[in-house]
């Protein structure tokens, strides 16, 4: 296997297709570091070929997923003149990820945090995923939990926010914290 080294001028973007439609968003990029968590020099030979840490902790790594991410919403019902929200989807990928053919499962609890533009929060969202996953954000789905928390019906303003956070949890057996990236179409 080829070495992996520190710096590439690589670009990107991922398309996300359904049935009912697509979207393409730009690539997530992550820095090689160096011993003292600093970005490392152009062509440093970087971690062990095939490994990805991404855990922003020093030599042979590469900058930290995050432990949550936020996005802004239009509620599912909410209206913006003559159109209406009927669905927003949150894709995640998990930063354990184990790409390969005979690959260990990971799983995570989505805890989803949710605030009306009052600021009013609304908690008690989750739903139980493997390490990558497409989520339909509202009570449409019947496999997330108090999915009516993303909905025009109960937050009651045109926009709102949410964060979400890949945690270990007894509502989901084998389940254990993890980093996300997330994309909210």
């Amino acid at each position: 296997m080829t070495a992996q080294i520190a710096w590439n001028h690589l670009t990107g973007t991922a398309t996300v297709t359904d049935n009912t439609g697509s979207f393409r968003y730009n690539a997530w990029s992550f820095a090689a570091r160096n011993a003292e968590g600093l970005p490392e020099q152009n062509g440093v030979i970087q971690g062990t070929p095939g490994t990805l840490l991404l855990t922003g902790a020093g030599a042979g790594t590469y900058d930290a997923c995050p432990v949550y991410n936020i996005a802004n919403f239009m509620p599912n019902g909410a209206t913006l003149g003559n159109l209406t929200t009927t669905r927003n989807v949150l894709t995640v990928v998990s930063c354990n990820q184990d790409l390969r053919q005979d690959y260990v499962l990971h799983l995570t609890k989505l805890q989803f945090t949710v605030w009306n533009s009052f600021e009013s929060s609304f908690t008690g969202a989750y739903i139980c995923v493997d390490s990558v996953h497409s989520v339909a954000l509202g009570a449409g789905n019947s496999y997330l939990v108090n999915g009516s928390n993303f909905d025009f019906s109960t937050l009651r303003t045109q926009n709102a926010r949410f964060q979400v956070s890949g945690v270990r949890s007894t509502q989901c057996k084998n389940s254990k914290d993890s980093a996300l990236l997330g994309v909210l179409a």
